[in-house]
């Protein structure tokens, strides 16, 4: 019974985790951003490397619940430990794999003359003319013009 849970207080929060900001969507409270314009100058594939966590916890869980099924006392206590460390392994791994894309390394010339990469999740060919979002939080976005 405590298994199911804790399988399903960490369901709600996967719901959480997987939302997704859409730069496309508007969002009440926006802050300003700086936009900077530049030209692509080389676009480059690459695979862009998915989220593990959720897949940890989730095959930990399940990895200690089967775990826990094996031999008793003290042998079930190692068989427990075990499977939770191997199920967070495999978890992690798995939803690795699942969760990565493919993505394009976008280097951009600034007008300043300054140079930046970012990835991206589109092909945006060389020579376009671009716009440069620098988020507040940190991330940086590019947008053709």
């Amino acid at each position: 019974m405590k298994n199911i849970i804790i399988f399903i207080v960490l369901s709600g929060f996967s719901g959480a985790a997987m939302a997704q900001y859409n730069p496309y969507v508007y969002h009440q409270g926006l802050n300003e951003q700086t936009v900077v314009v530049g030209t692509v100058v080389v676009d480059q594939p690459v695979t862009g490397q998915g989220g593990s966590t959720l897949g940890r916890v989730f095959g930990g869980v399940a990895g200690a619940a089967a775990g826990n099924r094996v031999g008793h006392g003290f042998g079930r206590q190692v068989a427990t430990l075990a499977g939770a460390i191997v199920g967070g392994i495999v978890g992690g791994d798995v939803q690795q794999h699942v969760t990565s894309q493919q993505a394009e390394n976008i280097t951009v010339r600034l007008q300043d003359g300054r140079y930046i990469a970012v990835v991206e999740a589109s092909y945006i060919p060389p020579g376009t003319k671009v716009q440069v979002v620098y988020q507040d939080n940190g991330k940086v976005r590019i947008f053709p013009l």
